[in-house]
């Protein structure tokens, strides 16, 4: 989830539940694809879910969400740090959600 320096923050085991959801995704075979959701939840979109708990950055809300969108040097550190995690944990995307004109200024960073 967002930290309150636009970085991301993890907790507890999140880390070793998305390396194991990524390598089962990747082993079943079956073309699943495993995205960073940030701030909604796929389920409200009619996406489903394959996790039985959700990670919290993604699920509900975050309290330092708003200030990582809220200025261009924040933007910036909060799509470094996403883009950092696909690389990381080789996911196959990010899936933000429709917020705010700063939302629609994180988009357009993510997709350059």
């Amino acid at each position: 989830m967002p930290n309150s320096k636009s970085g991301l923050t993890w907790e507890g085991q999140d880390k070793d539940v998305l390396r194991r959801l990524v390598a089962a995704a990747r082993k079943s075979g079956k073309s699943t694809k495993i995205v960073l959701s940030i701030g909604t939840p796929p389920s409200s979109l009619g996406l489903s879910t394959v996790s039985h708990r959700p990670f919290k950055g993604g699920w509900g809300g975050c309290y330092w969400f708003s200030q990582a969108c809220s200025t261009a040097a924040n933007r910036k550190t909060f799509v470094a740090a996403m883009v950092d995690a696909v690389k990381t944990y080789g996911l196959d995307g990010m899936f933000p959600p429709p917020a705010s004109l700063n939302f629609l200024l994180i988009n357009t960073m993510i997709r350059h």
